[in-house]
């Protein structure tokens, strides 16, 4: 089995070596049907290929030829027989070459094929040069010409002409692009060289003739000379010296040497041959310049065919030596400064000079650093320089074009000045520049037209047209000044920086202004003024740029305005330099009309305008819709494009008139006097609609249309005259009125006539029972008057009235009417009613005419106009009276006041003159208003505290206009206020009798006109207590207290409870003085008043307390109230009793609340204690909050106050010392009461 195996693998495998061998066999046929093999033409020239067909499936028409994979141009194919076929490619080029085939067409069978070769034959090579480094390796150089593009093969061969024949191969040729090189380790010196250079390739063969002689002694390059040094360095000169390269024999050579150097300023070098010495003196050099210097050598041969034999130069120069550097000494610099003078008017007499120049170059400056001095000298009418007046300004080592503006003040407009500058080292200076800055009247003009054009991104040409003569003085240009600016960014600010400037001659009238290429768009201002012999004109600007592109950013703070009901008003802030990116062509507007400026939504139809010129800020749209929102939004373009949208700006338009006029006009009469008009409003009002006006023409008015404000709404009612034709039309307004509605007609049915006029008494004859009356028509008759009805009753009769009828026609239109008997006179009432008659016959009686009052039976009183004047004759005489009567108790009231009040002890305030301020320092710290009093050269008692606070506004600054009042009072419910009651039903001795004036006017101070407290009209002014405001939790009053309140006539509160058990009854009684303040607030209310009780009674004789003279401490202290018995630290009043009686008052030198403990949500003090107690409850009493309120607040007032001397019981109480304490730390002020004042 396995021999079997292996037998028929041996045969499938010698099977496949059979068909492999036939294959290649068929394919070398295949390959030999293209002839020629290996082919090479020449450019410009045509070639031909050949292609035998050997097979019997097709002939030579089926075949195609190809070039690489396309198909070859069927005109260059020619069939020659069925089994030939030729292809010739005519004008042979380099894309000729490669490979073409020979293929069926129908299958693309492969037949033959072969690469095709292009070339040149090669070109005759040309020696170009040899050369010797140091007599050491030698190599030489041919041209080979023209590229031959196919492989060529050089040979180079040589002899020596030294008779022997011998002919040598180039030991070492190398062939590059465009040479062909041949190189020698060695140079054979002084033997002559015969060189042939042979090309050949597969075109043809060229070689050199005639040859070439070569000697290799005249191509030699020496090496670098040694050290190469300088000496003697001065400002201008120096020494160079240098020795012999190494290598060379001196004694076949002669070397000539060459000194070459350029200075850091110029990079081209000069050349100073030093002949065959080893050293050379440079000189004119520049001072404090860096210089570079270079050394090298040439070779020498004798030229023998000259008479004598002379040294020529054979050979190269060697490279130079290492470059020495060297710097000559400083020196004064050099040349003048380039400077001009731009000068700007800032002031109607003065200008702003600003110095501009150039610094020296620095070959000029001749140090490492100058100074550029500034010399100021004004002249003077003669001309003369004035010395006194003459300014240096130093400015230090300025290295860029730079420019400094002087002050100012220096420079008027009738003077003429010089300005000089200079620039200084350590060593010297230069001549001064000098310039003119002339009258401002002499400026030369500017130039006209300045024009820009940007040839590239780099160049802008400036134009102009000449200037004319200056103003005074025609003289001629000197030229012109041109400068440059760009806009960029310093130290994260945009600025204008100077750039450059330069001097134009006066014929120029262009300037190309260079070097100004950017990365970015950037935009550049320039500047051309005239220069002349008198000084230097106004520039003229323009702006441009070198490299555009789309404007950058948006829009800044864009502002829409109404500018009427048409049109908007935009403005908006320039668009910022660094954005612009080119000239702005201008800017574009996008407006659109929206429902409201809150409206979100995008617009759907947006208009455009555009704002041209690129300076402009503003422009007003027009064509808008009256009262209709408009959403705007601007951006600048230029050439390239626009810039983003700026943030939207909305407006609403102005309102004007309706457009259209109301429509569906509809009347109804409701009454012949009234009728009801309706109608639809306009469908464009154009605003908010303020009032309709109705044209109403009538019959009645048939020339003057009546013209009525009907209002804004509708239906509305008018009224019209009965049996009247109307013909009315309707108009809206806003702002202005819209057109008229169409009209619409109706005609008024017969109504009832208004009022005739009153009866009037005629003159005719009549009885004493009668009269005869004239009557007249109403003013509107609403129809025909048929007939009058006159009526006539007694006065104050409660019978019906009697009539009589009159008829409308009677004429003349009177009556008589009879009153019948009477008795006695008797004032009788008479009146009149029209009375018309409708269509259907319908009686229509009129309104009631005025009354004719008549006195019948017994004498008559002429007319009802007695009656008037004598009311009016009463109320005048009423008010004189009451006019005198309050004279008289103006002027008389202290004295009325003594004489029903008793006074007590209390300090006494001196007569006040009128021009006297008994305010100014003794209350100074109290800052009360300034009010004057003067009661008939009397001195008014104060007699206690109350008192002094009822003075002008004290106690309303106390109660009402304190800052803690609102913070500590607690404000809830609104209540009524407490009635007041009569006078005559109050206490005895109330004190509110006397009133006091809230008047703050000088001329008026004793005003008693207003109860105590505010006036309800200043209350706003006054204070910031709510009117009416009850005090306590939750709107209830604790149990047996009355209820209190605060109006704004002053605090009304009611009692709050007795001090003891004797004490009587709360009432409504409105608070006198700070005793009654202070018992408000529970927690005080045991020590301000003493209460009822048997000490009382003894003291006072009298059971009930007098409250109005009684402010006392309680001391009972037989029976002290619990948890109250520490008496209080401050002392209020203690004068009690009758005139005249008192008991003993617990004075002290003055009022102190100082130490009144004060708690919060607790109404007593615990015993013992002088410090407030730290239990706090929540919330706090009412009363707690006050107490708070009253210790903050009272004690400016009540601090020292001491009172007069007085008696009591017997006792004389001490005066108070005449000095007045200092007591600055504790805000404490002074009364003294020595009878008189002192200020």
């Amino acid at each position: 089995m396995a021999t079997h195996s292996a037998a028929r693998c041996l045969l499938v495998v010698s099977a496949l070596l059979m068909t492999t061998a036939q294959a290649w066999l068929q394919l070398d046929v295949i390959k030999n049907n293209v002839q020629p093999k290996s082919p090479v033409a020449e450019i410009g020239s045509s070639f031909t290929f050949n292609c035998t067909v050997n097979q019997s499936s097709f002939t030579a028409d089926d075949v195609i030829w190809k070039h690489y994979s396309k198909r070859v141009s069927p005109e260059w194919q020619h069939v020659v027989n069925p089994t030939l076929v030729q292809l010739v490619i005519p004008n042979i080029t380099e894309s000729s070459k490669g490979n073409y085939e020979c293929r069926s067409r129908r299958t693309d069978q492969y037949i033959g094929g072969e690469r095709l070769e292009v070339g040149y034959p090669p070109d005759q090579p040309r020696f170009e040069r040899c050369q010797s480094d140091n007599l050491v390796a030698f190599t030489c150089w041919w041209n080979r010409g023209r590229d031959p593009l196919i492989r060529t093969d050089y040979n180079l061969t040589y002899t020596f002409n030294d008779g022997s024949g011998q002919q040598y191969v180039c030991p070492d040729l190398k062939v590059s692009e465009d040479s062909v090189a041949c190189h020698w380790g060695y140079t054979s010196a002084g033997l002559e060289h015969r060189f042939i250079l042979t090309a050949e390739n597969a075109l043809g063969s060229k070689q050199t003739w005639p040859p070439t002689y070569i000697n290799p002694g005249h191509f030699v390059k020496p090496a670098i000379v040694k050290n190469v040094r300088t000496s003697n360095v001065g400002e201008s000169e120096l020494t160079v010296s240098w020795q012999y390269p190494d290598g060379l024999d001196d004694s076949y050579f002669d070397l000539s040497f060459q000194v070459r150097y350029w200075s850091e300023w110029d990079q081209s070098y000069k050349e100073r041959n030093a002949s065959m010495e080893t050293f050379l003196e440079l000189r004119d050099l520049n001072p404090y310049t860096e210089y570079t210097i270079c050394v090298r050598s040439h070779p020498l041969a004798k030229d023998y065919s000259a008479e004598p034999p002379t040294l020529v130069f054979k050979g190269y120069w060697s490279d130079c030596a290492s470059n020495i550097t060297v710097r000559t000494q400083p020196a004064a610099p050099s040349g003048q400064v380039e400077a001009w003078l731009l000068v700007t008017k800032e002031s109607t007499d003065q200008r702003t000079v600003k110095v501009l120049w150039k610094p020296l170059p620095p070959w000029d400056r001749h140090s490492e650093g100058v100074d550029y001095v500034v010399t100021y000298e004004p002249r003077s009418e003669g001309g003369s320089i004035v010395q006194s007046e003459r300014r240096t300004f130093v400015f230090n080592n300025q290295t860029t074009d730079s420019g400094e503006t002087l002050p100012s003040a220096l420079f008027q407009d009738e003077r003429t000045y010089e300005i000089l500058i200079s620039a200084n080292n350590s060593i010297g200076r230069t001549s001064d520049t000098q310039m003119t800055v002339p009258k401002y009247q002499d400026t030369p003009t500017a130039p006209t037209d300045l024009s820009s054009e940007v040839i590239d991104d780099d160049t802008v040409q400036l134009s102009w047209q000449p200037v004319s003569a200056t103003r005074s003085d025609p003289t001629r240009s000197n030229g012109y000044i041109v400068f440059w600016r760009e806009w960029v960014e310093v130290l994260s600010l945009y600025q204008w920086v100077e750039k450059g400037w330069a001097h134009v001659d006066s014929s120029q009238r262009t300037f190309d202004v260079r070097g100004l290429s950017v990365t970015k768009p950037t935009r550049f201002k320039f500047g051309v003024l005239a220069k002349t012999a008198g000084g230097f004109g106004t520039p003229v600007y323009v702006d441009n740029y070198t490299r555009i592109d789309v404007p950058q950013g948006s829009v800044e703070d864009v502002e829409v305005n109404p500018a009427g009901p048409n049109s908007l008003t935009v403005t908006w802030k320039p668009h910022a330099l660094q954005w612009r990116n080119g000239l702005l062509q201008g800017y574009r507007i996008h407006y659109c009309q929206v429902a409201s400026c809150d409206d979100v939504n995008q617009c759907s139809d947006i208009g455009e305008v555009n704002a041209l010129g690129e300076d402009t800020i503003s422009h007003q749209l027009g064509g808008l819709q009256p009262f209709t929102s408009y959403r705007v939004q601007v951006q600048a373009f230029n050439t390239e494009g626009s810039s983003d949208l700026s943030d939207p700006a909305c407006i609403q338009t102005e309102e004007s008139a309706p457009l259209d006029a109301p429509t569906n006009l509809t009347f109804v009469i409701m009454e012949p006097n009234v009728v009801t008009l309706d109608w639809i409003p306009p469908a464009t009002p154009n605003g908010v609609i303020t009032r309709y006006i109705a044209e109403i023409n009538s019959t009645q008015n048939p020339t003057d249309p009546e013209i009525r404000d009907l209002g804004v709404n509708m239906p509305v009612n008018i009224p019209v005259h009965g049996v009247t034709s109307y013909n009315i039309s309707v108009k809206a307004c806003t702002v202005e009125c819209g057109p008229l509605s169409e009209p619409i007609s109706f005609k008024t049915p017969i109504g009832a006539p208004g009022a005739p006029g009153p009866p009037i008494k005629s003159q005719a004859p009549s009885g004493d029972s009668s009269i005869v009356l004239k009557l007249s028509a109403p003013d509107d008759t609403n129809g025909p008057i048929h007939h009058y009805i006159v009526f006539y009753q007694p006065q104050n009769s409660t019978a019906m009235a009697l009539n009589t009828t009159v008829s409308a026609q009677k004429d003349p239109l009177e009556v008589m009417v009879d009153v019948g008997n009477c008795e006695g006179p008797v004032t009788y009432n008479f009146w009149v009613r029209a009375v018309n008659i409708d269509t259907n016959g319908k009686m229509l009686p009129g309104e009631k005419s005025d009354v004719l009052e008549q006195e019948m039976c017994g004498g008559a009183i002429p007319g009802g106009t007695s009656v008037t004047v004598t009311i009016i004759v009463i109320v005048a005489a009423l008010v004189v009276t009451l006019l005198f009567v309050g004279f008289l108790f103006k002027t008389n009231k202290d004295r009325l006041k003594k004489k029903l009040f008793p006074h007590v002890p209390g300090p006494a305030l001196p007569y006040y003159d009128e021009m006297i301020d008994p305010y100014d320092s003794t209350y100074s710290q109290l800052n009360f208003p300034t009010i004057n009093y003067s009661y008939n050269n009397e001195k008014e008692q104060v007699d206690n505290i109350a008192d002094f606070l009822n003075k002008g506004f004290e106690r309303v600054h106390l109660v009402q206009n304190d800052a803690n009042m609102n913070s500590t009072m607690p404000i809830s419910d609104t209540v009524d206020k407490v009635d007041k009651k009569p006078l005559e039903d109050n206490a005895p001795d109330d004190r509110r009798s006397s009133g006091y004036s809230t008047s703050t006017d000088p001329a008026d101070p004793s005003d008693n006109s207003q109860p105590k407290g505010l006036d309800p009209k200043s209350q706003e002014s006054a204070g910031s207590i709510a009117p009416y405001t009850k005090l306590g939790e939750n709107g209830e009053n604790p149990p047996g207290q009355g209820q209190p309140s605060v109006s704004p006539e002053g605090i009304e509160l009611a009692e709050m409870g007795a001090a003891s058990a004797g004490d009587p009854p709360a009432q409504d009684n409105p608070i006198q003085d700070v005793a009654d303040y202070l018992k408000t607030a529970d927690g005080i209310m045991d020590y301000v008043r003493m209460g009822a009780g048997g000490d009382y009674y003894r003291k006072s004789g009298t059971e009930t307390p007098d409250y109005l003279q009684t402010y006392t401490l309680r001391h009972d202290s037989a029976n002290p109230a619990q948890q109250k018995a520490k008496p209080m630290d401050g002392y209020v009043r203690a004068a009690v009793g009758k005139p005249g009686q008192f008991v003993e008052p617990d004075y002290k030198s003055r009022y102190s609340l100082e130490s009144l403990p004060v708690t919060s949500g607790s109404s007593g003090y615990k015993s013992n204690e002088s410090q407030p107690s730290t239990t706090v409850e929540e919330p706090p009493s009412p009363e707690s909050q006050l107490k708070n309120y009253i210790s903050k607040s009272m004690p400016n007032i009540l601090q020292g106050f001491p009172f007069a001397p007085a008696t009591v019981a017997g006792a004389t109480i001490p005066t108070p010392i005449e000095e007045i304490p200092s007591h600055q730390a504790d805000n404490t002020t002074y009364i003294k009461t020595a009878g008189e004042m002192k200020c």
